[in-house]
């Protein structure tokens, strides 16, 4: 919450006149099946695992708000789903994508039989690539209008169909292993992308088969 307090303070005294772009998490939505629109950003409570991060999330939000009433400050927001590519962390504690694609393609180089993916692979996700990531909070920055925009790309994809994409992309030809007593957070999270369509005209460029691709292949040659 400091930090949130600090950016907000140097925002008004020393860049008046640049307009503010914060970056957000889709975790900040409750738990539910269907794409969460930017307007459940208020009156719901996120869950309770990611409760303390997410609330923080928007009171960053709430404080640019306060700011731009009070000094008449320009800003916007966009949330942005689980964002992967080259540079990410692939340590096996990472978030999902960086984690298997790190465990798959150092099994491939190993030469390793099994992996293990926690879950059953029937949980849901959105991916966003970096690239297009970057490419959407320059538009966002550039052009938004409005508080906050989902910034994604509208489509969930199930744990075992990232699984398969990316073994094949490293190249390991052993087994997979799934262990479903580990954690595997809600269900399904996905963002409704309508508004930023609208707003921007924008969508995000790359297939999930390219991006896991290219980042696969980065890894194996880093």
């Amino acid at each position: 919450m400091s930090m949130n307090v600090n950016i907000l303070e140097a925002w008004a005294r020393f860049f008046p006149k640049a307009k503010f772009t914060s970056i957000l998490s889709y975790c900040m939505y409750p738990s539910h099946g269907e794409p969460h629109p930017e307007t459940e950003l208020w009156g719901t409570e996120p869950e309770d695992y990611l409760f303390s991060y997410a609330m923080t999330k928007k009171a960053l939000l709430i404080g640019q708000r306060a700011y731009r009433e009070e000094y008449g400050l320009d800003c916007t927001s966009v949330v942005l789903p689980t964002v992967y590519g080259p540079g990410d962390s692939f340590a096996e504690n990472s978030h999902v994508m960086g984690a298997l694609i790190g465990k798959f393609v150092r099994a491939a180089q190993n030469s390793t039989e099994v992996v293990e993916v926690w879950g059953d692979g029937s949980q849901e996700r959105e991916f966003l690539y970096v690239e297009d990531a970057v490419d959407g909070i320059i538009a966002a920055a550039d052009n938004s209008k409005v508080d906050v925009l989902n910034l994604g790309t509208g489509q969930a994809y199930s744990i075992k169909a990232i699984t398969e994409i990316i073994r094949q992309a490293s190249g390991f030809s052993g087994k997979i292993q799934h262990n479903t007593t580990k954690f595997v957070g809600v269900k399904k999270r996905l963002l409704d992308v309508s508004s930023v369509r609208k707003e921007l005209g924008w969508q995000a460029a790359t297939s999930i088969e390219q991006g896991i691709h290219n980042t696969v292949k980065w890894y194996q040659t880093h």
